[in-house]
């Protein structure tokens, strides 16, 4: 197998960085990783695919169906530095609009630190 998948929990967020092929042979695989770290604590999935280099039909499966398990509790569902053989497979089949796509994990926890104060700002500061 031509893949690995690296985790880490860090205050709800649950930050996934594989590494290499995502194919009919790995997809499962990617899958299962990352479907064991998600828990009632888990509530942003980011996903880093820098060191992603290549991807077919099935892993883009894989990573909706992950999209769908943490939307389903609530949750959000980032992706982060796609490789531009990756970003252009998300826009042949149209699906970068619906996701939330940044360039970089420091990006990508901006728009959290934001999405939180906001949210405190609406509660009175609760």
């Amino acid at each position: 197998m031509n893949l690995t998948v690296e985790t880490k929990k860090q205050e709800g967020t649950c930050y996934v960085s594989p590494k290499g092929i995502i194919d009919s042979e790995s997809s499962d695989y990617f899958y299962d990783e990352i479907k064991s770290e998600l828990d009632e604590k888990v509530h942003v999935l980011v996903l880093n695919m820098s060191e992603v280099v290549y991807m077919s039909s099935l892993g883009l499966g894989m990573l909706f169906k992950m999209k769908k398990d943490i939307e389903s509790t609530g949750g959000t569902f980032i992706l982060t530095e796609l490789q531009p053989q990756i970003q252009k497979i998300f826009k042949v089949i149209k699906a970068l609009p619906s996701l939330n796509v940044f360039k970089s994990v420091e990006e990508a926890d901006a728009y959290l630190d934001n999405i939180q104060k906001k949210e405190l700002e609406d509660n009175g500061g609760e």
